[in-house]
């Protein structure tokens, strides 16, 4: 379709540039000690050249994507992904999930480890002036309120909630405010969505943020909800956690690992709408205990930390140096 043939010539396009830019920096590239690539396809395919040209060795971050999009999906990207993993020196994954998927095109455990991408705790946090911050957002003071963040694809189950959403009883509709912070490809099946179930005056939808603003929103929710069909790891529900707001997630990839059910945080089945409505009704009545929840979050969250991450990865690079 039309929209798959942009994404296509986009990818091109920035291929094309990253090549041209590569190009450009080849005589100072000499310098360079070691190659750190992130994702699979084309980053990781380029430092598999470098290094064969340059004699440097290659770390590998793997972020999912392409794994869980491409792989076995594609032929030819399928090829690439198994080409950079082969030739890579060392991997990292961003979660246990992404490590057990790369497990299975490589069999080398022993060049693989697993690190988060880290959050900034200094930004991602909880806040205390919650009325204030809500009256510059326009957030209503008097709501019980709803945020889920991220691209609009398919992926990220947007779709779920919404449905969701429109599931619950007037009673509970009438006292609710949900943001969706998204922007892409399926914003425009939300928001028919949205409108042909007549909740229009209950889901807004706002453009994507800085990582400042997005604090605040998380900061002002009451549930953090994070209902992809696929995720690798699934940052903005640890953000949530950092600022010491209940997430509700679903049951696939990194977010089961990030969530302990009823310790940190509520999980689903993927796409199982009416399981995501009974957690939120709970949600809404507080069957739970908000303040244990709130502290399990935050020193969940500090698991990911970027000082923690940082320090992992300086290990992996002293490794691939002294190889």
């Amino acid at each position: 379709n039309k929209r798959t043939k942009r994404n296509y010539y986009i990818s091109f396009l920035k291929c094309f540039f990253q090549i041209f830019s590569i190009l450009a920096s080849l005589k100072s590239f000499r310098k360079t000690e070691l190659i750190f690539s992130h994702a699979i396809i084309f980053s990781s395919v380029y430092g598999v050249i470098l290094k064969k040209l340059f004699k440097k060795p290659l770390v590998c971050y793997i972020h999912g994507g392409d794994i869980i999009l491409h792989y076995n999906k594609k032929k030819m990207l399928s090829r690439l992904i198994r080409y950079a993993l082969k030739n890579s020196d060392f991997i990292i994954a961003n979660s246990s999930d992404i490590r057990e998927k790369i497990l299975a095109i490589t069999h080398e455990k022993e060049k693989l480890s697993v690190i988060s991408p880290g959050i900034d705790l200094r930004v991602m946090k909880p806040l205390t002036n919650k009325e204030e911050i809500k009256k510059e957002l326009s957030i209503p003071l008097d709501k019980f309120i709803i945020t889920a963040a991220g691209n609009s694809i398919k992926l990220k189950g947007f779709d779920v909630l919404i449905e969701s959403i429109s599931q619950l009883n007037d009673n509970i509709k009438s006292n609710i405010k949900v943001f969706l912070i998204t922007e892409g490809e399926e914003e425009n099946s939300y928001k028919s969505s949205i409108k042909s179930l007549h909740i229009e005056n209950i889901i807004e939808i706002r453009k994507k943020t800085t990582q400042l603003q997005l604090n605040k929103y998380l900061n002002c929710s009451d549930v953090v909800v994070s209902p992809s069909r696929q995720e690798a790891l699934g940052l903005v529900g640890i953000e949530a956690m950092a600022s010491g707001t209940l997430v509700i997630g679903a049951k696939t990839g990194g977010i089961k690992e990030v969530i302990k059910d009823k310790q940190n945080g509520f999980l689903f089945d993927v796409e199982n709408i009416k399981e995501l409505t009974e957690l939120i009704y709970k949600a809404y009545y507080k069957e739970y205990d908000i303040e244990s929840f709130r502290q399990q979050a935050i020193e969940s969250s500090k698991n990911h930390s970027i000082e923690i991450s940082a320090k992992k990865m300086i290990r992996v690079f002293e490794k691939a140096l002294k190889q």
